[in-house]
């Protein structure tokens, strides 16, 4: 797929819509078991490592005569906290580039496979500071009655897909925040319906995480693809016409009805009509 994210591809209608909701949705159940998976990996992996760490080391206090795992969670070294938050974003910055480039896929109609869910590597630079950026952003604005926060996340609900079709930081925030600014508090409600999916699926044993996390990364592809456009794909001259043979004219596939064909000799013409070879120029075959 293009990475670019500049021009415009499929016209859609420039308005923030709750029908994305429903199209996300739509998109997730399609492919459910794969966008499961891919929330295992991206979600539930590092709190997996995480619990190993802190397992670990109440399992050595305890050992040692101290106060075991309870003792281990509530007093972890500030070196082991930092250490396991630099791993956590590291992780997340490249899983979260093969889920963001595989919901700009789905959204344009693409196939998407397993294999998607680690295809962030490329990604991975600039999804590490958007996602520090990011989380400080939101996290400072919740602060303050938590509202300016939701507002936030309305106005960036395609920063994320655009920093994956390759916009910088620079560029994706303010040019995510530009086009969803008409409709800003449509976008607000919209962020704060995707925030209290989140929550709720944080409860019952974080399950409704599963839906909720692949929720986020498709309406932020379809706020890209309606408030932005992805950029249809380059198409060369040779894509159209076909590949130009030596001494055989235009060859446009298969057994084409105008140009010739991939087996026809070049002393044919296309009617049947034999051509002077020895002329520098044949003529055309009458009509």
């Amino acid at each position: 797929m293009s990475t670019g994210y500049a021009g415009a591809g499929t016209h859609h209608p420039r308005k923030v819509s709750f029908d994305w909701l429903g199209e996300a949705w739509k998109l997730f159940t399609s492919h459910a078991p794969l966008w499961i998976a891919a929330t295992i990996v991206a979600v539930y992996a590092p709190l997996c490592i995480d619990l190993f760490v802190i397992l670990a080391v109440g399992v050595s206090q305890k050992i040692a005569g101290g106060g075991g795992v309870w003792y281990a969670i509530t007093h972890m070294p500030a070196g082991l906290t930092f250490g396991l938050a630099l791993l956590n974003a590291a992780y997340s910055a490249f899983v979260y580039g093969g889920l963001a480039l595989m919901a700009l896929k789905q959204a344009q109609g693409e196939p998407v496979s397993f294999r998607d869910i680690f295809s962030g590597g490329p990604l991975f630079g600039r999804m590490l500071v958007f996602g520090v950026v990011y989380s400080l952003l939101i996290g400072a604005g919740s602060l303050f009655l938590v509202l300016p926060g939701v507002f936030l996340a309305g106005l960036l609900l395609p920063a994320i897909a655009l920093t994956a079709a390759g916009a910088s930081l620079g560029d994706a925030l303010p040019r995510s925040m530009k086009a969803m600014w008409p409709d800003r508090f449509i976008a607000m409600g919209l962020a704060f319906v995707l925030g209290t999916l989140t929550l709720i699926g944080s409860g019952f044993l974080t399950l409704g995480l599963l839906a909720a996390v692949p929720l986020w990364f498709l309406v932020s592809a379809l706020a890209y693809r309606d408030m932005i456009g992805i950029p249809a794909p380059e198409v060369s001259l040779d894509d159209i016409l076909g590949t130009v043979e030596p001494g055989r004219g235009v060859y446009l596939g298969g057994d084409a009805e105008f140009g010739y064909s991939a087996g026809q000799p070049t002393a044919q013409s296309l009617s049947g009509e034999p051509i002077d070879t020895e002329m520098g120029s044949p003529s055309p075959p009458a009509l």
